[in-house]
């Protein structure tokens, strides 16, 4: 299901569930679930660039651990997440990037929420870095230096001796700590 009326109020006033093969996507400028309503999201929610979603009057967005929730962060409009309500969070968090947004800028992809609870478990920001923090109320992510590997190539024959062999040179940028992992070809089917 898609929302999108970029004139008038949208409103939500069902109780929501998406399952893990389902997609919504709000594009309305103006989405409002109220009246104590539930969205529960397994499948992926989609708040597309230009899209806002506010839960008001006691509603609840609960994300389980196949969900994913999708904001935009567009560099020249902003983000575009959720607004308000009683959140859950778990399963993951994807940015869908507009334009190239400037290092260190913060947006917020749920803001003035009744109360956030939990956190994403898996993050998807395709070529773009960001560091995700959580308040009680607020998830906000800041734009950071992504991860990048610069290959090197190895030459090398049967009277070559055993020694360390350089396969590329990375930089962490923003995400020192994570695990990265790389396989080798031997160019005859075989790993070490």
């Amino acid at each position: 299901k898609t929302a999108a009326d970029s004139t008038n109020v949208t409103y939500i006033r069902v109780n929501l569930t998406n399952t893990s093969t389902g997609t919504v996507t709000i594009a309305s400028s103006n989405s409002l679930q109220d009246e104590t309503t539930t969205t529960t999201n397994d499948g992926l929610f989609s708040v597309a660039d230009g899209g806002v979603i506010t839960l008001s009057g006691g509603a609840i967005f609960t994300q389980g651990s196949t969900g994913t929730f999708s904001a935009t962060v567009d560099a020249t409009k902003g983000s575009f997440g959720l607004t308000g309500g009683t959140d859950t969070l778990a399963g993951t968090l994807a940015i869908n990037t507009v334009g190239s947004p400037t290092l260190g800028t913060k947006y917020n992809v749920i803001t003035a929420a009744t109360s956030v609870t939990g956190t994403f478990s898996s993050l998807s920001f395709g070529p773009h870095a960001y560091i995700v923090g959580y308040t009680a109320t607020t998830v906000t992510v800041t734009v950071a230096t992504p991860f990048s590997l610069t290959g090197s190539n190895a030459h090398l024959t049967e009277d070559t001796p055993d020694a360390s062999i350089k396969v590329a040179t990375g930089t962490a940028g923003s995400q020192a700590g994570a695990i990265y992992t790389a396989s080798i070809n031997w160019g005859d089917s075989s790993s070490p």
